[in-house]
C-alpha cells in the first residue's frame, strides 16, 4: 500500500513504490487559511464522465484542470495544476461537509483493483485538499488513464467512499497537459510536463466529515515544502480535444506518462 512519507510503510514495500507516493504537503495558500479561488471556471471541453476548464488561483495566477461531478448530490473532484507550479493539486468538495479550517485529515484514491496513493490532506468548509508531486504525476496519470474506476476515501472519517466513473480519463489527461502546455507557452515559463441522500462528512461525527475533530485543539499546519521535480515529460495525447478557450494557438501538450496507450476499451 502507498502511504505518505510519514507513515510506516508495510515490510514488503519497494523502494520505488515508496518513491511514488503522494506527498503529505498541502499549498501553502491552503494552509494559510485561504479558500482557493474556484468561483468562475470556464469549462471548455467534455469527455466522458470528466470536463476540463480553466481558472485563475487566489493570487490570479492560471489554472488548468479537469473534474468529474455527481448531479445527485453535488459532490466533485478535480485535478488541477497550477502554471508555472509544479504539483497536481487534489481538490474534494462536497456541499454538505462542515469542516473547520486547517483540519488536517487522511485521503486516499485507488484506481481499479491497485494499491491506494495515500496522502495527508488538509480540510476547510466544504473542501478537502492535497496533491501529487511532480515526482509522482507520472504513476498516478498512467494509473488515471489506463483505469476505468476511481474510489476515493477518507479513512479518519464517516464519508462513505466515492465511485467514480473514469470514462473519459485518457482524453481528459490528455486536454490537462495540453492546456498546461499552451498556458505555459502564454506566459514563458516552463512547462512540466431532488431527492439527495442524507448529508453525509467524511469525519466519524453525524453527519458525517472526512476527519475526527479535536475542539480544544487545534491542528496546526505543517509548513509548506516544495516538490523537488520538473513536470511531465511529453508524450502525445490520445485524442484531440478542443483547444482553452483563451483563443492561443494549440500545442501538442506533454503527457505525463510518455506513450502511454489507453486500452481499446476506453473512451
Amino acid at each position: 500500500m502507498r502511504t505518505s512519507p510519514t507513515a510506516t510503510t508495510r515490510p514488503n514495500a519497494t523502494a520505488h513504490r515508496v518513491a511514488r507516493t503522494l506527498t503529505a504537503v498541502v499549498p501553502l495558500a491552503v494552509l494559510l487559511g485561504a479558500t482557493p479561488a474556484h468561483a468562475a471556471p470556464e469549462v471548455y471541453y467534455h469527455a466522458g464522465a470528466w470536463h476540463a476548464f480553466t481558472d485563475k488561483d487566489a493570487q490570479g495566477t492560471a489554472v488548468c484542470g479537469i473534474a468529474t461531478e455527481n448531479p445527485t448530490d453535488g459532490r466533485k473532484l478535480s485535478l488541477t495544476y497550477t502554471i508555472g507550479g509544479s504539483d497536481l493539486t487534489v481538490l474534494a468538495d462536497k456541499p454538505g461537509w462542515t469542516i473547520p479550517d486547517n483540519t488536517m485529515l487522511q485521503a486516499n484514491m485507488q484506481i481499479d483493483r491497485g494499491e491506494p496513493w495515500q496522502a495527508q490532506a488538509v480540510g476547510h468548509g466544504t473542501t478537502v485538499e492535497w496533491v501529487i508531486s511532480a515526482a509522482s504525476i507520472r504513476g498516478f496519470d498512467t494509473e488515471f488513464r489506463n483505469g476505468h474506476t476511481m474510489t476515493v476515501g477518507f479513512p479518519t472519517g464517516n464519508e462513505p467512499p466515492w465511485t467514480l466513473s473514469l470514462a473519459g480519463s485518457t482524453a481528459a489527461s490528455a486536454t490537462l497537459w495540453r492546456c498546461v502546455q499552451d498556458l505555459s507557452d502564454r506566459a514563458h515559463v516552463t512547462s512540466p510536463a431532488s431527492n439527495a441522500p442524507p448529508s453525509t462528512q467524511p469525519n466519524g461525527q453525524a453527519p458525517t466529515q472526512p476527519y475526527t475533530p479535536t475542539p480544544a485543539q487545534p491542528t496546526s499546519p505543517a509548513a509548506a515544502t516544495p516538490a523537488p521535480t520538473p513536470a511531465p515529460a511529453s508524450g502525445a495525447p490520445a485524442q484531440t480535444p478542443a483547444a482553452p478557450a483563451s483563443g492561443a494557438p494549440t500545442q501538442t501538450s506533454p503527457a505525463p506518462a510518455s506513450g502511454t496507450p489507453a486500452p481499446a476499451t476506453k473512451p
